[in-house]
């Protein structure tokens, strides 16, 4: 979703996880990924609400 990047008063909070090496980030069942976006933004970002997201 690069709009995201253009997206003006919107924020990516921190994911929690566990610090891997090589620049990787462990994620566990309480890893979040939360977008703080004004309500005029946020449809695009609608598809992503509920969904689980695996590793490689």
């Amino acid at each position: 979703m690069p709009e995201i990047h253009q997206a003006i008063n919107s924020g990516v909070q921190p994911i929690r996880g566990t610090y891997s090496g090589n620049g990787k980030l462990q994620l566990s069942d309480s890893s979040r990924l939360v977008l703080r976006l004004p309500d005029i933004a946020l449809r695009p970002y609608l598809k992503l609400a509920g969904k689980r997201f695996s590793q490689p």
